[in-house]
């Protein structure tokens, strides 16, 4: 029975040793790294240039007083030289303004109330856009240039259409200005004038083909006159017969359709 509790107490006793020795070793452990941090510089590169960065251990050292001593807190130490690599910016400190931004999500969608649909009268394609999107503009304003087969069409029946009413107008005036020289050459013919000076007072007017006609028909009227005041007046005094004298009126009623 003895051996028996001696054999527990040792295997006690060998237990409580290795679990001594492990607490042992965890706390040398975690004492070395806690110097290693607060005493020794940690290097590194900035730009290529070597950066010293000391971090102050947290514990505060005895006698040191926790509210004024800047030693508990992280600090960093650069080189002025190393300063440019950081870009930074120092100002006074002092009350401004904060802008307040606030990040939302939405849809872009077209104002129906500024935008108006413009389609042509007739089919085509654009060839030239005479202003941008978005530019103002006026009303009567030209917008674009369209090339279409119809509108070519129109423009080409439009101006044959033109040339014809010119040339109808141009060919009423000619035939206007026949009547009203035609009426005035009448009018003198009824007055009995010379043909000579009839023809001579008419030579710079347009009369057209009705000149030769009347003057023609006015002078056979005028021969057809004289021959029937010839024959009558030798009937009258019984030179010739009544026979011819019919003859000469006959002539002379002819002459004056």
């Amino acid at each position: 029975m003895n051996a028996a509790i001696e054999s527990v107490r040792r295997l006690a006793s060998s237990r409580t040793a290795r679990a001594a020795l492990g607490a042992a070793l965890a706390v040398a452990a975690v004492a070395a790294v806690c110097a290693l941090i607060g005493q020794q510089p940690l290097p590194g590169e900035i730009d290529g240039k070597p950066l010293s960065k000391r971090i102050a251990s947290s514990t505060t050292p005895p006698g040191a007083n926790p509210t004024t001593d800047d030693s508990s807190s992280s600090i960093v130490q650069l080189e002025p030289e190393q300063l440019p690599g950081f870009q930074l910016r120092t100002v006074r400190v002092s009350r401004q303004e904060w802008p307040e931004t606030i990040s939302v999500t939405g849809r872009i969608e077209l104002d129906r109330n500024r935008f108006a649909r413009v389609s042509a009268l007739v089919p085509g394609a654009v060839c030239r856009l005479c202003v941008e999107i978005g530019q103002r503009v006026e009303e009567g304003d030209v917008l674009l240039h369209l090339n279409s087969r119809e509108v070519g069409r129109a423009k080409l029946q439009f101006v044959q259409d033109q040339a014809a009413l010119e040339a109808c107008e141009q060919m009423y005036q000619r035939r206007r200005t026949i009547h009203t020289n035609t009426i005035d050459l009448l009018a003198s013919l009824e007055k009995h004038q010379d043909l000579d000076a009839i023809e001579q007072q008419f030579r710079g007017r347009v009369i057209g083909n009705y000149r030769q006609q009347l003057i023609s028909a006015v002078a056979e009227m005028k021969r057809a006159r004289a021959d029937y005041d010839r024959v009558r007046t030798l009937s009258d005094i019984g030179v010739l017969a009544g026979k011819e004298g019919l003859l000469a009126k006959t002539a002379l009623e002819s002459a004056k359709a």
